[in-house]
């Protein structure tokens, strides 16, 4: 989980995932219903981060924003020996893949 506090200047990007492989920027003047979201709609919510976050997480082979992260999941090969149930944590740093949710 991300510590939101530790961002100097959260400028957050939410993007809805219309269907496999087409995820648009929501438009932030617009309500969840002007937007058409409904109910089992995903919704990213992304802080911006530098051009050198960037190219670190591209360089460790990571995903850096929703569009990739969701390309990976849609083309990822879940080889013979791995659980359907196991957990996605590509992007997600690995000291906030345990990390627990705040309530």
């Amino acid at each position: 989980m991300v510590d939101f506090h530790q961002c100097d200047a959260l400028i957050w990007h939410p993007s809805q995932e219309i269907k496999p492989g087409m995820i648009e920027l929501m438009k932030p003047n617009y309500t969840l219903t002007q937007s058409e979201i409904r109910d089992g709609d995903i919704i990213c919510f992304q802080a911006e981060i530098s051009h050198r976050e960037i190219h670190d997480l591209k360089s460790q082979g990571l995903c850096s924003d929703a569009k990739e992260f969701y390309n990976f999941l849609q083309h990822r090969v879940v080889g013979p020996n791995e659980r359907e149930e196991a957990p996605v944590t590509r992007g997600i740093p690995e000291e906030d893949q345990n990390a627990t949710p705040a309530a």
